[in-house]
C-alpha cells in the first residue's frame, strides 16, 4: 500500500516538474519579472489536495494555480454549495418560477504566466477545456511576435479554428498589458465556443472580432460535428456521425472582413493544408504561420511553403512555426 502511494506521489511530482518548466516560459514572455521559485513538493501537495475535491465534483479540473488557502476553502464550501443548489432545484420544481428568473453563473479566473482572465464557469465542457487549452501554441505565437515585432507597436492576428478562443483571449490580454495595439480575429463555427469567447472578451474589456463560420473551398453549409466544445468539419469528420451543419466561407471572402494579417494561427483538424494553400494566395506577405499539424507536415506542404519563401523556424510538439524570409 505504501509502495503504491509513494509511486503515485513520484508520478505527480514528475508532472509538477514539467508544470514548473512550462510556467517559467510563460512568465518569461508575459512579464519583466523573473519566475518566482516554487517548491516542487509544495505544488505536489497542492495537486493532491486539489484532486481530493473530485469527491465533491468529479468533473473538476486540476487547477494548482490557485492558492493553498483557496483549495482548503473549496473543500469546505463545495459541499455546502452543491447541497444548496440541489435544494434550490428541488424547491423550484414545486413553485411557479416566473419567466426571466435570475440566474447567477459562477465565475473563475484563468491563468497564463502573470496574466489572468475572468470567465463564466457555467458550461462543463468549456470549463474543463479552460485547463486543457494550447499553452504551447500561445508560447510560440508570443515568442514569434516578440522576435518579429521589435520595432512595431501593432500587429494583426487571425486564429482559424479558435475553439473556446483562449489563445486569442490571452494574446489580446498580453497585448493590452504591453500597450501594444492589436487587431485579433477569431474564426470558430461551434456556437457554445463562440458564446464563451464573446462573453469572456466582454468581461475583460478585450476587442476581438469573432466570425462564427468555418473555412472551406466554397460558400456553403458544411456537414458538422459538435463534440462538446470541439467542432469538426471537412476532413475532420471522417467516419464520425454528423450532428448538424455549419456555415462556411472561402478564404477569398475572408478578405471582406480582414485587410492585413501579420500572424496566422491555424488549428483546423485535418483541414490545415487546404486552408494554408488559399491563405498563401490571398495574403502572400504574412510574416509567420503557426500551425498545428496533428499528424506531421507532408513533403508537399513543406515544398509549397518553401516556394513561398517560408522556412521552419521552430517546432513544439504538433505546433510548427513557419516564417517568411
Amino acid at each position: 500500500m505504501l509502495f503504491k502511494i509513494a509511486k503515485k506521489f513520484k508520478s505527480i511530482k514528475s508532472n509538477i516538474f514539467l508544470f514548473v518548466k512550462e510556467r517559467k516560459v510563460e512568465h518569461r514572455i508575459t512579464s519583466n519579472k523573473q519566475f518566482k521559485y516554487i517548491s516542487v513538493n509544495y505544488l505536489t501537495i497542492k495537486r493532491i489536495l486539489n484532486s481530493l475535491l473530485h469527491f465533491y465534483s468529479p468533473h473538476r479540473a486540476n487547477d494548482i494555480s490557485r492558492s493553498l488557502l483557496s483549495i482548503f476553502f473549496s473543500a469546505i464550501w463545495l459541499p455546502v454549495r452543491n447541497s444548496t443548489i440541489n435544494l434550490i432545484v428541488a424547491l423550484d420544481k414545486l413553485s411557479a418560477i416566473p419567466f426571466g428568473a435570475s440566474k447567477v453563473p459562477p465565475y473563475r479566473n484563468l491563468y497564463y504566466g502573470n496574466l489572468k482572465l475572468l470567465s463564466k464557469a457555467d458550461s462543463l465542457g468549456i470549463d474543463i477545456r479552460s485547463y486543457m487549452w494550447k499553452r504551447d501554441a500561445l508560447n510560440c505565437i508570443i515568442e514569434t511576435i516578440l522576435n518579429k515585432n521589435i520595432k512595431s507597436s501593432k500587429f494583426n492576428f487571425i486564429e482559424i479554428g479558435a475553439a473556446s478562443g483562449i489563445v486569442s483571449l490571452f494574446l489580446a490580454e498580453w497585448a493590452k498589458k504591453k500597450n501594444i495595439t492589436y487587431e485579433i480575429t477569431a474564426l470558430e463555427p461551434n456556437l457554445p465556443n463562440v458564446n464563451f469567447l464573446n462573453e469572456t472578451a466582454f468581461l475583460n474589456n478585450l476587442k476581438i472580432k469573432i466570425i462564427p463560420m468555418a473555412i472551406s473551398k466554397k460558400n456553403c453549409w458544411l456537414p458538422f460535428i459538435s463534440e462538446g466544445t470541439k467542432g469538426l468539419v471537412g476532413e475532420g469528420l471522417k467516419e464520425r456521425a454528423q450532428t448538424g451543419f455549419a456555415p462556411s466561407m472561402t478564404v477569398e471572402n475572408l478578405n471582406n472582413y480582414i485587410s492585413d494579417i501579420d500572424y496566422c494561427y491555424i488549428d483546423a483538424f485535418l483541414n490545415e493544408k487546404d486552408i494554408l494553400e488559399e491563405m498563401l494566395i490571398q495574403w502572400p506577405n504574412i510574416k509567420s504561420y503557426i500551425i498545428e499539424f496533428d499528424y506531421g507536415v507532408s513533403e508537399e506542404t513543406m515544398n509549397l511553403l518553401k516556394e513561398k519563401s517560408y522556412f521552419l523556424e521552430q517546432k513544439k510538439d504538433n505546433n510548427y512555426v513557419f516564417t517568411r524570409k
